[in-house]
């Protein structure tokens, strides 16, 4: 029989990007917000070729799906529970991730603040963990 693996609770969880506005999203992605639907795409007549950078949902998406993905692995390594090799929980490797886009959305100033707002997450996860393992926190 499978051993039971608890669950990260994510709403429990104060991510980065929950202090995302839409001001702050039409600052930092004008082409999301300030051109039509049709006006996003480059249409290559000679080719036929329909290409279009990375839609502002797209970018949303990925930052979401990205923080709950490095809070479950810290999560993980404190249960002690396995990962896939190089899915261990890095820390420096999640500041990298989101440096750029943190301080293009004006959640963090620098790369500090960035490191400073992962080890927040990470924090969180960790206490999640300690609960079930019955640690005090």
């Amino acid at each position: 029989m499978a051993e039971h693996v608890p669950k990260l609770d994510f709403k429990k969880i104060d991510f980065p990007s929950d202090k995302i506005t839409v001001k702050d999203l039409r600052r930092a992605y004008p082409l999301g917000y300030d051109q039509w639907m049709e006006d996003r795409f480059d249409y290559r007549i000679t080719t036929g070729e329909i290409r279009r950078p990375m839609s502002l949902d797209d970018a949303i998406h990925d930052m979401i799906d990205y923080e709950r993905e490095y809070a479950e692995r810290a999560f993980l390594q404190a249960l002690g529970v396995p990962v896939r090799p190089g899915r261990e929980y890095d820390h420096q490797e999640v500041v990298d991730t989101f440096c750029t886009q943190y301080i293009k959305l004006g959640l963090a100033s620098g790369e500090h603040q960035v490191s400073e707002l992962v080890r927040n997450v990470e924090r969180q996860a960790i206490a999640q963990a300690d609960q079930y393992l019955g640690r005090r926190p």
